[in-house]
C-alpha cells in the first residue's frame, strides 16, 4: 500500500511539473525541452513582473489555486513554483 501511495505521489508531481512547463512554454515562448527546474525566472528565462503576473494567473486557472503576492515573491526558480503548487494542492 505504501509503495502504491508513493507511486501516486510521484505521478502527481510529474503531472504538476509537466503542466507547469507547458504553461511556461506557452506564456514565455520557450520550447518545453528548454525549460528546466533549476532555471531562475528573472536571470535565466528573462521574465519581468508582467510575465510573472501572467504566469501566476495561468497557474491559478490551471490548478484552481490562489497564490498570494507574498508567496510568489518567494518563487525564484521553476522548481520553486512546482513545489509551491504541490504544497498548496496538499494543503500546506
Amino acid at each position: 500500500v505504501k509503495t502504491r501511495y508513493l507511486s501516486t505521489i510521484n505521478k502527481t508531481i510529474m503531472e504538476v511539473k509537466e503542466r507547469v512547463i507547458n504553461l511556461l512554454s506557452e506564456k514565455l515562448g520557450y520550447d518545453k525541452l528548454e525549460i528546466k527546474e533549476n532555471q531562475e525566472f528573472v536571470n535565466d528565462l528573462g521574465t519581468d513582473s508582467l510575465d510573472m503576473a501572467e504566469i501566476v494567473m495561468g497557474i491559478e486557472d490551471e490548478f484552481g489555486l490562489v497564490i498570494g503576492d507574498d508567496e510568489i515573491m518567494q518563487v525564484k526558480t521553476v522548481g520553486d513554483l512546482i513545489k509551491k503548487i504541490e504544497n498548496k494542492r496538499m494543503g500546506r
